[in-house]
């Protein structure tokens, strides 16, 4: 049986593929992100926050689609062994 790509699949990729670009851009910023939160401008640190908020839900919703897909990768080399 071929395999093909449907348009949920497309989407969840899709979304998967930019969350990974989001929290590597966010990731890069840490040490200006750190820094900035140091200054008294309490509306900037209001901004670092929420984009944290942001990707740590991105992360947990990566986690939340891939790990039945790894968990099940993963029993299937350990049931092959």
């Amino acid at each position: 049986m071929p395999f093909s790509l449907t348009y949920p699949m497309f989407i969840e990729v899709s979304l998967l593929i930019l969350g990974g670009w989001w929290c590597k851009e966010i990731f890069g910023r840490l040490r200006s992100d750190i820094a900035d939160l140091k200054t008294p401008d309490s509306a900037r640190r209001v901004v670092i926050v929420g984009l944290w908020a942001v990707t740590a839900l991105i992360l947990f919703f990566m986690v939340r689609f891939l790990w039945p897909i790894v968990a099940g990768v993963f029993l299937t080399l350990m049931h092959w062994r």
